[in-house]
């Protein structure tokens, strides 16, 4: 126990490595800061913290009473994580996807319609926000093979299910990790240029070297277009994670989840 800790600190300290679900930390901590003023009214605050207990035995018992809730906590923080950054990719993606076409050349009457690239680009943006999520959860504040295992196991069983259903799966696979590595090298960076400006251009720049190797040209401008749709998928699964991170606890940390894993922002 460090020196000159007091009742609170400890029980502080308790509730966090014993990783107490947010939504129970303060019936427990009212509860353990009144056994000290109890025990404060008949004897000196280092003997009643002494008798306490072995703080590393309470907190691992605190952490074995709550270990299935925090678990089922972290996977629902993960469900809702991976459903938000896959609508809002594929509402992105919509949006700057969506083309008119008019019935006639002369005639102002026609019909909307996604692009007929939509398709393989939601299947490209579903796998980069799998991935994002992945190597954000694997790589994050506070590094463990188990947490770091989980993550590559979940990616990877996701890129065989959209190898496994979509003729487009492996090239949707391969061209999220290329566009994961240009992100992770632009957001692990501090450079002159503002992040997501350069980020849409290295979108840009990747996207148009895949079409080349695939014989499929594309157009500069409808290049920019998904950069852009991809790069804002980015940045609002991100920013979900984070605001989720407050909400939720990890059940694979032993102290509280930072907000921004370094080279996600």
């Amino acid at each position: 126990m460090p020196e000159g800790e007091t009742p609170a600190e400890l029980v502080e300290r308790v509730l966090r490595d014993g990783r107490v679900p947010p939504h129970r930390r303060a019936a427990l901590q009212r509860e353990l800061l009144d056994h000290f003023e109890d025990s404060a009214t008949t004897r000196p605050v280092e003997r009643a913290i002494r008798a306490f207990g072995d703080p590393a035995e309470i907190t691992a018992a605190v952490r074995a009473l709550y270990r299935r809730e925090s678990i089922l906590l972290y996977c629902v923080k993960l469900v809702l994580l991976v459903a938000v950054g896959l609508g809002s990719a594929t509402a992105i993606l919509a949006l700057t996807s969506v083309q008119f076409e008019a019935q006639c050349a002369a005639a102002a009457a026609g019909t909307w319609h996604l692009a007929s690239g939509f398709g393989t680009s939601l299947l490209v943006a579903a796998a980069l926000v799998l991935g994002i999520i992945a190597w954000r959860e694997a790589v994050g504040p506070r590094f463990g093979p188990l947490r770091a295992a989980v993550a590559v196991l979940a990616w990877a069983a996701a890129c065989m299910g959209l190898l496994r259903f979509s003729p487009d799966g492996a090239a949707a696979v391969l061209w999220s990790i290329a566009l994961l590595a240009g992100g992770l090298i632009v957001f692990r960076h501090s450079l002159r240029l503002p992040r997501v400006l350069l980020a849409v251009l290295v979108f840009t720049a990747t996207i148009t070297v895949l079409h080349a190797f695939s014989s499929v040209p594309i157009d500069f401008g409808v290049a920019v277009v998904c950069s852009t749709a991809l790069v804002a998928a980015w940045k609002v699964t991100v920013a979900v994670a984070a605001r989720l991170d407050r909400l939720f606890l990890d059940p694979f940390e032993s102290t509280p989840t930072q907000i921004h894993p370094r080279g996600m922002t």
